[in-house]
């Protein structure tokens, strides 16, 4: 962490400080001279320190530094790994629900193909009746069920392929 303020505790510091000004003065000093008297203010001031022992404090705070650094750069991978992992199962979720989708339109048209032919066959007069209408009755609303369902799902995959 170079350049950092705990880092620069380490280095030997030098203050210097100027003044020079008028001013008044009133305090038991000045009173014997009458009047508050104006006096002209200068002074120069110099201090160099260098550390020389703390306890470790420089050092723990330095350590202290550094661990949060590090805790931040955890923090920031760790949201970069879970943006990652929904995108990801994000992608599959949609593998999937596209398969489930031909699935569902191969097994409407196997339903139909299999009304069309019972009907069929009740319409030339070889098959019973019950077998007619077992499957009119039953699969066709199933049918159109499911084709609804369908269509649904692909009017809801052209909104979000958009």
């Amino acid at each position: 962490m170079p350049g950092s303020a705990v880092t620069r505790d380490f280095l030997p510091s030098v203050n210097v400080s100027l003044g020079e000004g008028r001013e008044t003065s009133n305090n038991a000093s000045t009173r014997p001279f009458g009047d508050d008297p104006t006096l002209t203010r200068r002074e120069a001031d110099i201090v160099v320190s260098q550390l020389l022992f703390d306890g470790g404090a420089v050092t723990g705070q330095i350590w202290r530094f550094g661990a949060r650094l590090k805790g931040a750069e955890f923090s920031v991978t760790n949201t970069a790994l879970n943006v990652a992992l929904r995108a990801g199962q994000a992608y599959v979720d949609v593998h999937r629900l596209r398969e489930q989708l031909r699935i569902a339109h191969e097994n409407v048209a196997t339903h139909e193909r299999s009304l069309g032919d019972v009907t069929a066959l009740a319409d030339a007069g070889r098959g019973r009746r019950a077998t007619w209408c077992r499957p009119k009755r039953g699969s066709l609303s199933r049918v159109r069920q499911s084709s609804n369902r369908t269509a649904s799902c692909a009017r809801r995959k052209r909104l979000t392929a958009i």
